[in-house]
């Protein structure tokens, strides 16, 4: 099923639109780019930096009292995008317009202070918050600062990065080469034992491990503090 577009009606742009348009039933280019900037930025706030991508047409029309709807999906709202004006008689769509514009969104956001190594656990000493342009983020990639501090890095993290999630190690995740503790669960008998993991694994999923002093080839599962539990033998 095809998505349908949300609708965003900022009335006061509208009265303002409904004024100019009454008379003559035009609305003037300017207007509507001016109104097409405020709605923009009723929607994403101030840290939005937009900019309407060339010239807006006056629209002319028979009919008095048309009035006009900016529509957009929030979502879709950054980079370079559209806002449609509706155009409406009596609730009947009269024409749809397209206005293209460009559109940046400035937050203040994790940013590494210094060179981050990979393994290397996350101090406030190395960790900076800067407002910085993340229009091709969504809110979701953002670590909170309870987070942030005390966890390790999964890979380098150069100085001046955005620390997002990706950035982070999962809790309880388990890389390959890594050395692990195994916890062999044979009913009454608890028998704990040390490998080498032989892939990548996140909490919950299967891995293979190769037990020290030996050859001999485990399977598990992780758990989330990051030890491998094995059923059956």
């Amino acid at each position: 099923m095809k998505k349908r577009m949300k609708k965003y009606i900022i009335i006061g742009f509208l009265l303002a639109l409904i004024t100019e348009a009454a008379p003559a039933a035009t609305f003037s280019g300017d207007r509507l780019r001016q109104g097409c900037l405020d709605f923009v930025g009723a929607q994403l706030g101030e840290d939005a930096r937009v900019a309407v991508a060339g010239n807006i047409q006056d629209q002319t029309f028979d009919e008095d009292d048309v009035t006009a709807e900016f529509v957009a999906d929030k979502k879709a709202l950054r980079g370079n995008t559209f806002v449609q004006i509706e155009f409406r008689f009596s609730g009947k769509l009269l024409r749809r317009v397209q206005i293209p514009v460009r559109i940046k969104i400035y937050r203040e956001v994790p940013v590494a202070a210094e060179n981050i190594g990979r393994d290397s656990e996350l101090s406030e000493d190395v960790i900076s918050y800067q407002k910085v342009n993340v229009t091709y983020y969504s809110d979701g990639d953002f670590p909170e600062a309870d987070e942030i501090i005390g966890a390790t890095a999964e890979r380098n993290i150069s100085k001046g990065t955005i620390i997002t999630k990706k950035l982070l190690r999962e809790e309880g995740k388990i890389q390959k080469g890594s050395k692990v503790s195994i916890i062999l669960d044979a009913g009454d008998i608890t028998i704990r034992a040390y490998g080498t993991a032989m892939q990548d694994a996140a909490v919950g999923s299967e891995i293979r491990i190769r037990r020290d002093n030996s050859n001999t080839i485990l399977q598990g599962r992780v758990a989330r503090d990051g030890t491998v539990v094995i059923s059956k033998l």
